[in-house]
């Protein structure tokens, strides 16, 4: 497998601390790092050797400057040699302090000479280019492929998904679109909870956390984003904090899942509110009319709907055609045949050809209830993997809302 770029950028901080390390002769060289940076983490882990985290001052010293960088000589730690001294060469910083440091152990006490300083000084420019790069390089590789992708667009509009171009918008430092952000939603990668007021933040999901580290760019795995927000002929109202008390009158019906919701709109803003008929409370959504309704009713699903849950009562099959010598009963999801039986004590289930096991499901519901329990308990136990499947399903379910006038009056 080719080595990723994070990899490359690794090794080279690796050959530069050492290179630093012969320069001065020293008997050990250290990389001292805030942990600030996912990347950075991951360089401690890749690279015990020459990287620890945790900043401390380095004690009383002498302070001697290079050309571009301060240098603190201390004495030796945990030396009987007299003339050896250590060397602190802070490399980056940030408004609260030194964010990354070089620390060279052991240096013979006559080390200063000219030549030395100035390749010491030259180490030390390379470490910090390398190490801030290391901390940029899912923005810089984000952008990069944004400038092509944008161009191979004006060939090809078909070239690349709103949800491509929105991660990569994302990771290069840049507000996705409303529509892009969507796609992310639908997507399973970005989250924002629609029963708060609207929110303009996004988190990146666990599985857009596990995407971007999969791809090597572990700098964003914690990321969140702040897209922008549609243009208007006027400046948009500043959203209220919580939904309005009173009577908010709807407007639509939109029916999703075979789940019907009201829509209402606040007096003077485009922000739209929902909620069950049965329920008298009010959530914000963060997606509006102009969005287009499928992007509403995919946020209502997201926001209000198991979908797992509702995917495998959908889909799980009864299959009575099934020989068993067992009192047993058989199910099918996915291409993947389920055996749920009770005993004295619980339920049991079997998938496929495997050994039964005990499952911490309520017998005393209705057999549906119970088939749907197990399989979920799988679920939660990785045995089974329904949840891209779910995803792909709610997109269809929310391309298949239907979003009719309400009237009161008929209503009742």
């Amino acid at each position: 497998m080719a080595k990723d770029i994070l990899s490359v950028l690794t090794e080279t901080v690796q050959d530069a601390c050492a290179a630093s390390a012969h320069l001065v002769d020293a008997h050990a060289a250290r990389l001292i790092l805030a942990p600030i940076c996912a990347n950075w983490r991951a360089l401690t882990a890749d690279l015990a050797e020459f990287v620890e985290t945790g900043l401390v001052a380095p004690g009383e010293g002498t302070e001697m400057a290079l050309s571009e960088f301060t240098l603190t000589v201390t004495t030796a730690r945990d030396s009987y040699v007299t003339d050896l001294v250590d060397l602190h060469l802070d490399l980056l910083a940030d408004d609260s302090g030194p964010v990354a440091r070089l620390v060279l152990y052991g240096v013979p006490g006559n080390w200063a000479s000219k030549t030395r300083q100035s390749s010491l000084n030259a180490l030390a420019k390379l470490l910090r280019r390398q190490l801030a790069t290391l901390r940029d390089a899912p923005q810089m590789l984000g952008a990069q492929m944004l400038v092509l992708i944008e161009h191979l667009v004006d060939l090809d509009n078909s070239a690349a998904s709103p949800a491509l171009v929105g991660l990569l918008r994302i990771l290069s430092g840049h507000n996705p679109s409303r529509a892009q952000v969507i796609a992310l939603q639908i997507a399973g990668l970005v989250d924002s909870p629609a029963h708060k007021a609207p929110s303009t933040v996004f988190a990146v999901t666990e599985a857009g956390r596990s995407l971007l580290h999969a791809s090597g760019l572990a700098g964003w795995t914690e990321a969140s984003i702040s897209p922008a927000q549609p243009q208007a002929t006027a400046p948009a109202a500043p959203a209220p904090q919580h939904p309005p008390d009173g009577d908010v009158p709807p407007f639509a019906k939109l029916r999703v899942m075979a789940r019907d919701f009201l829509i209402a709109e606040t007096n003077g803003t485009n922000q739209l509110l929902y909620r069950q008929p049965a329920m008298p409370e009010w959530r914000w959504l963060t997606h509006s009319s102009a969005d287009g309704w499928t992007a509403v009713a995919a946020e209502i699903i997201q926001a209000d709907i198991d979908i797992l849950t509702e995917y495998v009562g959908m889909h799980l099959i009864r299959r009575r055609d099934l020989p068993t010598e067992e009192v047993a009963e058989a199910y099918e999801l996915m291409g993947k045949i389920l055996w749920l039986r009770l005993d004295e004590c619980g339920v049991e289930m079997r998938l496929d050809e495997n050994p039964w096991q005990r499952l911490e499901v309520n017998r005393d519901i209705s057999l549906k209830e119970r088939a749907i329990a197990a399989v979920l308990a799988l679920q939660t136990q990785g045995k089974i993997s329904a949840e891209s499947a779910a995803r792909d399903w709610a997109k269809r379910m929310a391309h298949a809302a239907q979003i009719t006038p309400y009237m009161a009056i008929a209503a009742q």
